[in-house]
């Protein structure tokens, strides 16, 4: 862990934060937002400690973290493994780039207020983790976006109980049938992009 950030994660012991997850731990000076309206994006919970991943099999490090409120986390670099990410259950935000090794949520068991999931490049079984059902859902301004994901059983965000503000989906084709199933979540914004050949 670079020395600034131990630093940052030892002044914020007890206090709620957000990890950044890189290659090296090195912090991003900018941020990309995936969401398509202001008031999503003033929601977002950016980064303030930064983690390599390496540091996430250091035992001292997540000793000070189990001290904290992690509330987002945006993990920039590829995983082996993300069960790692159990332990944070005031999780609100979380946002998984390269997510290629990624094949199921349940990790997410437990995390109770989870109001924006991003994923890129996964391949999951389904969201039940992340979006139980049966749950009574507070109205918030919950966001999903997946990019290039596949999700072999989405029915869980189908709930009459939950309400996206934003659900965006980005695919390199155009699948109508794919496309019909989705609507059927209840979304104020719903999106079904094609990026074509730019994957």
């Amino acid at each position: 862990m670079l020395a600034t950030e131990k630093e940052k994660l030892k002044e914020r012991m007890g206090r709620y934060i957000s990890l950044g997850i890189t290659e090296n731990g090195e912090c991003r000076s900018s941020y990309w937002i995936p969401w398509e309206h202001t008031i999503s994006a003033m929601n977002m919970k950016l980064p303030n400690v930064y983690l390599s991943k390496d540091d996430l099999k250091d035992a001292e490090i997540f000793s000070q973290l189990s001290q904290c409120h992690v509330i987002g986390c945006y993990i920039f670099t590829p995983l082996e493994n993300y069960d790692v990410l159990a332990q944070f259950h005031e999780l609100r935000d979380l946002a998984i780039l390269s997510a290629e090794h990624l094949t199921s949520l349940s990790f997410l068991h437990g995390v109770e207020d989870l109001a924006m999931l991003y994923l890129e490049n996964a391949h999951i079984q389904d969201l039940d983790a992340a979006f139980p059902p049966g749950k009574l859902y507070p109205i918030c301004h919950r966001c999903l976006g997946l990019y290039h994901c596949e999700v072999d059983h989405p029915e869980a965000i189908f709930s009459d109980n939950l309400f996206f503000s934003e659900l965006l989906l980005w695919k390199p084709v155009l699948n109508q049938e794919e496309k019909q199933l989705w609507k059927k979540a209840r979304a104020h914004t719903f999106r079904y992009y094609i990026t074509g050949n730019d994957t």
